[in-house]
């Protein structure tokens, strides 16, 4: 105890010189932990966060303060782990749809002098930085992880720099990010509206609130939030984010405008065509459709989804045979396609091999044994053909799925 004691009293004359000495207030901190004094080592933390300019003392100051080293001693300044689990306080919000997906996948070991090189670099690039290079340098950091895929390390970053500056844009953005990234719909949402009660004229703060509100199925609102930004700034992932939001909402014709109006500015997206040819095809304009969705499959040409709405335009335009040319190209792309065997036992029922549809929609439910279109058809198809017995469960199914 003698020895804490002595630390920190050395570390008391340190800061008294010099007041910006980092590592002072982290060893400071463990030795008032070490004696029982934790209260007022989260407060020296906290201090140190506060003027800390270094990215590896940065880690192990809000490792220690979110709790995740039983001895705050057993951290180093060598070491190159970061915590992986979630702040207690973050609670999973079920739901619908996921935006974005992400996989875990840590980022590759680095040395202190390696963080510091790759956020040093990357703090210059940072959008709505506050331009002061430290915290920059820190946002990078949130960043860096965030895109890595490291979602509750990119979190508590963002948690430590909102704690000291609360109105930091760029860590609501980033964390709102990581909270959209791991289907916490609500958490990001807040954060994005967070942003834009910081900074009204931050056009990315109402795209990604457009987003999440949109996955939430709130696509009037998600509307209104990406004609805000498009006003600020017209951009190709606005009008992309907004024609989608009204295809969900079958407004046809206002989400091809968009979708034209975003290939105008990025002629090269497959995206944007494939979901132009989707318009056109439910708009009857069978032929355009296949246009579109060739065009998208020029440009990415192992889009199983491109080929199996491009079978949809041919079947729909009364071309089988091209039909199912394309509905064969997607299952051969991509085998457990569960989307694509369904749009081709549609085509095989349309053509009366109701034996060989059976057997499409058979496979599709194997692999989303929750689509209840899929599971009618199967019914249908059945009844057809006199399976009656199996009809009959087949729609039981449906009905525990959907009761409406």
């Amino acid at each position: 105890m003698e020895l804490y004691r002595k630390s920190l009293s050395d570390c008391d004359s340190a800061l008294t010189l010099n007041d910006n000495l980092e590592r002072a207030y982290l060893i400071k901190g463990r030795c008032q932990w070490k004696m029982g004094k934790q209260k007022l080592a989260r407060k020296t933390w906290r201090q140190g966060l506060r003027v800390c300019s270094d990215v590896a003392i940065y880690k192990e100051l809000y490792q220690c303060l979110g709790g995740v080293l039983e001895d705050p001693e057993a951290s180093s300044t060598k070491t190159d782990t970061v915590p992986t689990n979630p702040p207690s306080t973050t609670k999973p919000i079920e739901t619908k749809e996921l935006p974005i997906t992400a996989k875990s996948t840590p980022p590759p070991p680095m040395d202190p002098k390696s963080w510091d090189a790759l956020t040093t670099a990357a703090a210059g690039h940072i959008q709505h930085g506050i331009g002061d290079f430290k915290i920059d340098k820190i946002i990078a950091l949130g960043y860096y992880h965030v895109n890595s895929g490291q979602l509750a390390t990119g979190i508590q970053i963002f948690d430590a720099l909102l704690a000291e500056h609360p109105k930091l844009v760029a860590a609501y953005l980033g964390r709102g990010t990581a909270y959209a990234l791991g289907a916490q719909l609500e958490l990001a949402t807040a954060d994005f509206t967070s942003a834009i009660n910081c900074d009204s004229n931050c056009h990315d703060a109402y795209k990604r609130r457009g987003q999440t509100r949109g996955a939430l199925g709130s696509d009037t609102e998600a509307i209104e939030d990406f004609t805000k930004a498009i006003e600020m700034n017209p951009d190709h992932e606005a009008y992309h984010q907004r024609g989608l939001a009204y295809y969900r909402k079958k407004n046809y014709k206002r989400a091809l405008k968009d979708f034209e109006d975003a290939s105008k500015i990025d002629h090269s997206d497959p995206l944007t065509w494939n979901h132009m040819g989707l318009c056109f095809d439910s708009l009857g304009q069978c032929a355009r459709a296949v246009e579109a969705h060739m065009k998208a499959i020029s440009l990415k040409a192992d889009f199983k989804e491109a080929f199996s709405n491009l079978g949809q335009a041919y079947k729909d335009w009364g071309k089988y045979e091209q039909a199912m040319e394309n509905f064969n190209k997607a299952l051969v792309l991509d085998p457990n396609y569960a989307h694509g065997y369904h749009l081709r036992g549609l085509g095989l029922f349309g053509a009366g091999e109701h034996a060989k549809a059976v057997k499409d929609f058979t496979a599709s439910f194997k692999l989303n044994p929750s689509h209840v279109e899929t599971i009618i058809m199967m019914a249908v198809t059945k009844h057809g053909l006199g399976r009656l017995k199996e009809a009959i469960n087949d729609y039981n199914t449906a009905l525990r799925i959907d009761p409406q």
